[in-house]
């Protein structure tokens, strides 16, 4: 833990909602990672490794655990990894969020075994930021305007996720899902995936 900051020491007293509460309000995971082309900055983003890092600080103040788990579901034909965050209070209370990432079958030069790996972090990421309350969106100015709408395996994951997509299409005012900025999309993923 930074000498910067400091955590409340807690005891048994509080559940795991108002822990959550706590991490959720004080948790702060810098973007510290870049993605270059061609020697030009596109964005900055943080790694699961990073909000583990940081999180550990609070694990320890309050006394709490987390876990991590995977699960391998087919929706249509395809593969997906839904990670399982699990928030682990003193007394034994927990609350937990879901993440998932689809495996691309598309990774030039990776090993069926890394592009599960690769799903796998990217679910588990999506979990944290979840439970945690972590905004993974670019800064604005950051945003390569080629870069603004939703990628692919939100929108795959939108598809699984969302039973009535003509409705969501209406409520955002859009023709396809496609049109929908990645900011959304996320956004989506993330209510729908608290909500299953």
């Amino acid at each position: 833990m930074s000498e910067e900051k400091e955590t409340k020491s807690t005891d048994i007293t509080m559940n795991v909602y108002q822990i959550l509460n706590e991490i959720q309000c004080n948790l702060n995971v810098p973007k510290g990672r870049d993605v270059s082309y061609n020697g030009k900055k596109k964005y900055s983003y943080r790694s699961l490794e990073d909000i583990l890092e940081n999180l550990k600080p609070y694990l320890e103040a309050f006394k709490s655990i987390i876990l991590l788990s995977d699960e391998i579901v087919e929706k249509n034909n395809q593969l997906y990894i839904k990670a399982t965050a699990t928030l682990v209070g003193p007394s034994g209370d927990k609350i937990s969020v879901d993440g998932w990432a689809r495996e691309n079958m598309d990774k030039g030069g990776m090993d069926t075994s890394q592009m599960t790996g690769s799903a796998s972090s990217y679910a588990r990421k999506y979990a944290l930021n979840g439970l945690f309350a972590l905004d993974d969106n670019k800064d604005p100015d950051d945003i390569d305007p080629s870069t603004h709408y939703a990628t692919q395996e939100q929108i795959n994951n939108i598809k699984m996720l969302v039973k009535d997509i003509k409705a969501l299409m209406v409520y955002y005012k859009i023709n396809s899902l496609e049109q929908l900025t990645r900011v959304q999309a996320q956004d989506i993923i993330n209510k729908k995936s608290r909500n299953n």
